[in-house]
């Protein structure tokens, strides 16, 4: 009796999560488990032609699947796991995304299967999952594009319940009732790719709060050595006056002058009353700490507002309609199924930084004291503004795009609204992978494909971000 692996298979295994769920599932059943949505590796060098033909062998026997067959589990979709198999998790060393993309398409060529690859991290160990997209009536029948071994170009590999083989007379009937069969879409194509400020940067939570400390320090301290250069400048004049007395007539004009300024009440040149800055070093060193520690706060709860204001994580779905049909009422569902990535649909709110203390050793104009200002008069309310109805919102708290497209005509091009998203970890071959599937009213079935973001290598400047000025309207 055939035991089946114990992970649920009524929907598709998308994101890193179910990816991982997969392999420990893998690790945890019975040698004779493998199914025909699931193949699985033991440790292989995927650096190399002969471990990618293993790879791109199983790839070609999901692929050429029986679609009603094959939508019984996970929705159509195959995996094939490399580095983990039952009773053993290997691990394998990863390589560069674009080097297995080039071995792969020796035996798969460049219009073959459709498949996306993913490094899983389990328990410290790198696991690779190669997911194989559902086969669909229509497809074409995918072929070995390059011999190896005794394997000839042209051959042609089908999954069945636990290996993949040479197809016989029976499954080739299949395969070409298959091509010349009706295809779900009935012509419907379209791509679906993210477009923005890529590659996408990326943060890690644990660097927050040490460089919004550092940045607020460092802004206190220049304040602070702002108001000792005054004491040092005062010490000085005051040396300087005590050192050289000015003589008879001038000295004699000076303090008439002095003796003006007083009985003018602290009026400049030009007539302005002001009020001299009477507080010590002390005293504005205790005004710097309190405001340095409303402004901690206030930096790192509108650090989301600066980092989208900088440009960073700011992203939109483009939809592209590669058919020759006019394609009504299309709606486009782009999913980042990952731990470490949120979105919003609504730009993060801008918050002011709280205003530091008065300049120390500044006189203060009227305008700048309440012992002589007017009451304050309350602004006048005006009844808030209704934005622009949205076509793009974020579901779930993880990136859920849901774009309503609309109408899209042959071989048009459209773009959502923006999407501001914030990465948490860079994926370890540095690609956030996700998934899209797109409904149209008179189009039988669903539209599917795979998405990838590629991520920067390094994570952002926080510090740069937190210096962010508030863009001008335009």
């Amino acid at each position: 009796m055939l035991v089946t692996i114990e992970i649920p298979t009524e929907a598709e295994l998308r994101g890193n999560a179910a990816l991982r769920q997969l392999i420990e599932a893998v690790v945890a059943a019975e040698e004779h488990d493998e199914a025909d949505w699931v193949e699985w590796k033991g440790p292989l060098d995927v650096s190399t032609k002969e471990g990618c033909f293993h790879i791109a062998r199983a790839v070609l026997g999901m692929a050429n699947r029986d679609p009603e067959r094959a939508a019984q589990t996970c929705g159509g979709v195959g995996h094939v796991i490399v580095g983990a198999e039952p009773g053993a998790l290997h691990g394998l060393t990863t390589v560069d995304p674009a080097r297995l993309d080039q071995l792969m398409e020796l035996y798969l060529g460049s219009d073959g299967p459709a498949w996306t690859a993913s490094y899983i991290g389990v328990d410290g160990k790198n696991v690779l999952v190669v997911t194989v997209e559902a086969p669909k009536p229509g497809d074409r029948i995918h072929v070995l594009r390059r011999e190896f071994d005794a394997y000839l170009s042209g051959c042609i590999f089908i999954r069945r319940s636990g290996r993949t083989v040479r197809a016989d007379a029976a499954e080739l009937d299949m395969l070409q009732r298959r091509l010349v069969a009706t295809p779900a879409s009935k012509g419907a194509n379209i791509g679906v790719r993210i477009v923005g400020a890529l590659p996408l940067t990326w943060f890690d939570p644990a660097t927050v709060q040490p460089t919004v400390d550092r940045w607020v320090q460092a802004q206190a301290s220049q304040h602070l050595e702002n108001a000792r250069r005054v004491i040092r400048k005062r010490e000085k004049e005051r040396t300087t006056r005590q050192a050289t007395p000015m003589p008879g007539t001038l000295g004699a004009l000076g303090a008439i002058a002095e003796q003006q300024r007083a009985l003018l009440g602290g009026r400049d040149a030009l007539g302005v009353l002001q009020r001299p800055d009477e507080r010590s070093i002390a005293e504005y060193e205790a005004e710097l700490t309190k405001w340095a520690s409303t402004l901690e706060q206030v930096a790192k709860n509108g650090l989301p507002g600066r980092y989208a204001a900088a440009g960073h994580g700011v992203i939109r779905v483009e939809v592209e309609n590669l058919g020759s049909r006019f394609l009504p009422d299309v709606e486009v569902v782009v999913h980042f199924d990952l731990e470490t990535v949120k979105g919003f649909h609504e730009k993060p709110r801008w918050i002011e930084y709280p205003t530091a203390p008065h300049e120390f050793g500044k006189p203060r104009t009227r305008s700048e004291v309440g012992w002589l200002s007017r009451p304050a008069v309350p602004p006048i309310s005006t009844p808030p503004t209704v934005g622009p109805f949205r076509r793009t919102w974020v579901e779930d708290g993880s990136v859920k795009v849901r774009w309503a497209v609309g109408d899209l005509r042959q071989h048009a091009t459209n773009q959502s609204e923006a999407v501001y998203v914030f990465l948490r970890e860079r994926p370890a071959d540095g690609v956030l992978r996700g998934t899209w599937k797109a409904t149209v009213p008179d189009v039988d079935g669903i539209l599917s494909g795979a998405v990838e973001v590629p991520v920067a290598d390094e994570p952002v400047d926080l510090t740069a971000v937190l210096d962010t000025q508030r863009p001008k309207k335009a």
